[in-house]
């Protein structure tokens, strides 16, 4: 009888032993995990190399530029918001304004006509077939393939799409020879006929103070257009009586109204860290009896 309990204590140390294991292993398993995914997040990355006109990298490094963050899939057919400059693709984003009003990304209110602030985006979109040019052919299949399965005509604009696509060659052509670039035609940029900027209050300087910020400070128009246009839709916007009472500067330089911002942005450059070109606004000395 006095072997009985110590026999009948045993198996319950052991399961207290076997439950305190468990965690044990889980934990490693865990932290196995972890590391394998920081292993695949922080692999290699090869810094894109120049050569003359032709430029390599790796295409993961664009990802975050060329997703929808709706599908999250690459940009088809891309509609950039007019108001914050976030990107989607237009079925997506058509889809999302079905039920919402706002960005999908920073969450602006687009009140009170969502789809009036969406504008199609042949530049961001240009980039994605450039950089993966089998999904242009892809989704041509994929349609032609909707329409053959259900037993419905194809449609012939999508017919000739197809036939403007080259069949692709079994061996890559061989790359041009790299040109010579011009001093200074590195730096070169291409402005389409938009551009978009951000129109900021100058924080810093005394001439500010009483100025408002804009609701909406992205802003999306022609590169036609001049210094003067800017001053008349500020006067506007912030209530002014006139548009010699603010003046507008990039980067610390006073623009004069009659230059154009095609003009500005190609003689004083952007920086390339930057997010865009950034106009300031404030008061003129003048106005404040300095």
């Amino acid at each position: 009888m006095s072997d009985s309990p110590e026999t009948s204590s045993s198996p319950p140390d052991s399961k207290v032993e076997e439950k305190e294991e468990i965690p044990k292993q889980e934990e490693d398993k865990e932290e196995d995990e972890e590391k394998e995914g920081e292993e695949e997040d922080g692999g290699t990355i090869i810094e894109p190399i120049l050569d003359g006109r032709n430029i390599t990298f790796q295409t993961r490094t664009m990802n975050q530029y060329l997703l929808c963050s709706l599908c999250m899939g690459y940009f088809k057919d891309a509609h950039t918001i007019s108001e914050c400059l976030h990107t989607f693709c237009k079925s997506c984003i058509f889809k999302f304004f079905m039920e919402n009003t706002d960005c999908p990304t920073c969450g602006i209110s687009l009140l009170p006509f969502p789809l009036q602030t969406v504008r199609v985006d042949r530049t961001l979109q240009s980039i994605v077939d450039k950089i993966f040019p089998d999904l242009i052919r892809k989704d041509l299949e994929q349609e032609k393939f909707f329409y053959v399965s259900r037993g419905m005509p194809v449609p012939e604009s999508l017919l000739e799409e197809e036939g403007k696509l080259k069949p692709p060659t079994e061996a890559p052509e061989p790359a041009p020879a790299p040109k010579r670039l011009k001093k200074g035609e590195g730096n070169k940029r291409i402005y389409n006929d938009e551009v978009a900027f951000e129109l900021a209050v100058d924080e810093s300087s005394a001439e500010s103070v009483g100025l408002p910020k804009l609701d909406k400070p992205f802003i999306r128009t022609s590169a036609k257009i001049t210094v003067f246009h800017l001053k008349k839709f500020l006067s506007k916007k912030l209530n002014l009586k006139s548009t010699n009472e603010i003046e507008i500067s990039y980067k610390g330089e006073i623009l004069g109204s009659e230059h154009s911002l095609e003009y500005i942005l190609k003689t004083r450059g952007v920086d390339p860290s930057s997010k865009g070109p950034t106009f300031v606004y404030r008061k003129k000395k003048a106005e404040l009896g300095i």
